[in-house]
């Protein structure tokens, strides 16, 4: 698994990423393709996740999460929209509460309070 540079192993629980939805294909084609296999499964639903930075890719304490829920009549740029869509409202979230001080951290796992 791909390690987080060094400079950011001094601010455990401090940081916010978003898990990636979509396979993150930095050519368009790439991607296209990733989300045209889900379509032909027949995924019913797609979901993002917001967690912590760790010194391990995509293991820090989950802050949110959310799911859509994918229709028949739904195409590959819709599930694109939909996913990128997703991602920015889950970290928009989780980066408001850590700014007004409503997480808290224990162990891997979060509280998010009301």
């Amino acid at each position: 698994m791909p390690s987080t540079p060094r400079p950011l192993l001094p601010y455990p629980s401090a940081m916010p990423n978003t898990a990636v939805l979509l396979i993150d294909c930095p050519d368009r084609k790439g991607l296209v393709a990733s989300v045209a296999r889900l379509l032909q499964r027949g995924v019913k639903l797609i979901g993002a996740t917001s967690h912590y930075v760790t010194a391990v890719l995509d293991d820090g304490p989950i802050i949110e999460q959310d799911v859509a829920r994918i229709s028949h009549r739904d195409q590959v740029e819709d599930l694109i929209r939909k996913g990128r869509d997703m991602e920015k409202a889950v970290l928009s979230r989780a980066v408001m509460w850590r700014l007004e001080h409503r997480i808290l951290c224990y162990g891997n796992k979060t509280v998010v309070f009301d």
